[in-house]
């Protein structure tokens, strides 16, 4: 884990909630997938003074291959899409045992406070300057060599001005989306994998 977080220490081990104590009003967002996959994940909302952060904890536990790679993944892309302004801002990401000593990993991004496309959607139509917006999001990331296998409007952040207009879109779920390396290195293992039907034409 330590070439995508950093590891952190809690002061008191046991206390509640031990990895993220620095942040207040804790609460537990269940079923809340607009920040990314929840099957191995907790989103969890928070604060540090007027400022609202989302902070996704992605269990570590049982780490097998597979997991271990998409992991990485989707911390890299997060970690590029966030620098860009894709996506929400990553503040830190790190891995810590939590008080029931479980290892975990832990993102912390801003919290975005227009909610999701799908939301927003149900009461607003788009304009003609929104969905331009939106679609020179999708260009700005093929163009930076990301690639979604899929899109949808519940993982594309709404952030609105004090207007309640939309002031810009952000993309999440991060875990579906691979990079032109990626996608070479996995097609490749693909072929390979087919070709086992080699060992039965193979002189021993």
């Amino acid at each position: 884990m330590k070439e995508i977080a950093t590891e952190y220490i809690p002061t008191n081990k046991t206390s509640k909630n031990a990895c993220i104590s620095e942040y207040q009003n804790i609460e537990e967002r269940k079923f809340d997938n607009r920040y990314g996959n929840i099957l191995n994940s907790t989103i969890y909302y928070g604060n540090k003074g007027d400022k609202k952060y989302v902070i996704k904890v992605m269990s570590l536990e049982p780490m097998i291959e597979f997991n271990k790679k998409r992991l990485t993944n989707e911390i890299k892309m997060a970690k590029l899409a966030s620098d860009k302004g894709f996506s929400p801002k990553i503040h830190n990401v790190f891995y810590c045992k939590t008080e029931k000593g479980k290892d975990k990993l832990f993102m912390v991004m801003d919290k975005i406070n227009g909610g999701d496309l799908a939301e927003y959607t149900r009461e607003n139509k788009l304009t003609q300057n929104e969905q331009n917006m939106l679609k020179k999001l999708i260009n700005d990331l093929f163009e930076n060599d990301m690639y979604p296998r899929w899109l949808s409007k519940e993982h594309i952040l709404v952030e609105l001005d004090e207007n309640k207009k939309i002031k810009k879109f952000y993309i999440t779920s991060l875990s579906q989306f691979s990079s032109l390396e990626m996608m070479r290195e996995n097609s490749k293992k693909e072929i390979l994998n087919e070709l086992e039907w080699l060992s039965d034409m193979t002189e021993y």
